[in-house]
């Protein structure tokens, strides 16, 4: 079995945690930054990030309904719709309908352009395309893992870093993050 993890301190953007599989002696392909995954709907908080950006209030009603854009038909999970709910209650529930609509509303580049203030979209590029706001786009978790800690530091973005500083003879600080 192989896995990944990553933990970053969202106020410095020190990586305290990297785990990029099971054994590197093995099989050095690191699963924490180069392997590439769909984050789902770890993705919509960017679409909601950039909806509330653009004038949307967490209690404005949305409708959660069956439909399609463009030949795009999302279903939520277990095929539940809510109808009328508010983007609060929208985001709780995960649903891929609102995600997909707010979407639509706030437009493609901006939700691309808040992405990318969070590190995201910078070594793939993200597509113009539906399935966006649900999360289908290919990301590294070292990546997504670095943009939840930017909107953990109340949104501001830190390059994740591994080296906290670098000593020279006597302890003399050379390099200091």
């Amino acid at each position: 079995a192989e896995g990944a993890i990553v933990a970053i301190e969202p106020n410095s953007g020190l990586i305290r945690v990297l785990v990029g599989g099971n054994d590197f002696n093995k099989n050095q392909f690191n699963r924490a930054t180069q392997a590439l995954r769909s984050p789902g709907s770890t993705f919509k908080i960017f679409t909601y990030i950039t909806a509330i950006e653009n004038g949307y209030k967490p209690d404005d009603i949305l409708f959660d309904t069956p439909r399609c854009w463009y030949g795009y038909c999302p279903k939520n999970f277990g095929n539940k719709y809510y109808g009328e709910v508010s983007i609060t209650d929208a985001f709780t529930l995960s649903l891929n309908t609102v995600a997909v609509d707010l979407l639509a509303k706030v437009g493609f580049d901006q939700v691309i352009s808040t992405a990318n203030k969070f590190g995201i979209g910078k070594n793939q590029q993200i597509g113009f395309f539906y399935p966006l706001a649900i999360g289908a786009h290919e990301e590294s978790v070292l990546n997504m893992t670095a943009a939840y800690a930017g909107i953990a530091n109340r949104g501001i973005y830190i390059k994740p870093s591994a080296i906290e500083k670098i000593e020279g003879p006597d302890e003399e600080i050379i390099w200091l993050h």
